[in-house]
């Protein structure tokens, strides 16, 4: 997996998707958008202190579309990793930051949350 040197900058990162599928849909995205916008103007936060991880490829293309219309930073993560996984939460825990919003559909599992809580602080 590679290494991401700048990302002990992030203050917040999104994890969400959008998709061309209905269980999906783009509400995850649009909210997680609607709450960066207000951290980013409530606490003063450059473009470059949010991330979004979002699926990119097939059918969660959207994700990119959306996403660059609002000038948010974005990380792909790979479309067949799945959700909740121990991949996924190896992939989150190369991203350093304060503070993680996951927005999805599914639940959290234990396994996950115990994965990842130790590398943000929120």
């Amino acid at each position: 997996m590679k290494r991401y040197e700048n990302f002990l900058n992030y203050k917040v990162v999104f994890r969400c998707d959008s998709a061309d599928i209905p269980e999906i849909g783009t509400g995850h995205l649009y909210r997680s958008i609607i709450i960066a916008k207000f951290l980013k103007k409530k606490f003063l936060l450059k473009p470059n202190q949010i991330v979004f991880v979002v699926k990119t490829k097939g059918k969660y293309g959207k994700n990119l579309n959306v996403l660059k219309k609002y000038n948010f930073k974005i990380i792909s993560l790979n479309s067949n990793i799945e959700d909740y996984s121990k991949e996924e939460a190896n992939f989150l825990n190369e991203i350093k930051a304060n503070l993680l919003i996951i927005d999805r559909l599914g639940k959290l599992t234990k396994i996950f949350y115990k994965k990842i809580k130790n590398n943000y602080r929120k």
